[in-house]
């Protein structure tokens, strides 16, 4: 899995770039929660989306699970920029409304300036 880290102070954006599907879940899950544990200098992880292809409910759980344990460690996650089937599977998960979802980079940007 190849998992962009992007440090824009004041959060990390772990970019997120292949399809997350059952044959590659628990991977992208452990990946994600090893490389923000290891990289992130700031309390905020921001978990990009835009170019996940193909994902399917394993896929979406993992992702899930992974922002679950970051929480745990005391970090603020949010999810950004999620394709229109993400954001159906997360609906479907009944989590749509656990994490913060960002749509644009202006909201991302905005959301640290107030």
């Amino acid at each position: 899995m190849a998992i962009e880290i992007i440090h824009k102070n004041p959060f990390l954006i772990a970019k997120l770039s292949e399809d997350i599907v059952y044959s590659n879940a628990i991977e992208v899950q452990k990946e994600l929660e090893t490389v923000c544990l290891k990289e992130c200098r700031f309390d905020e992880i921001v978990i990009e989306l835009s170019e996940v292809n193909s994902v399917d409910i394993s896929g979406l759980a993992s992702v899930v699970a992974a922002m679950i344990f970051l929480r745990t460690k005391g970090f603020r996650v949010l999810l950004y920029r999620p394709t229109e089937k993400i954001l159906s599977f997360l609906d479907k998960m009944e989590v749509n409304d656990f994490f913060p979802l960002i749509t644009f980079e202006d909201d991302l940007n905005s959301r640290f300036l107030d």
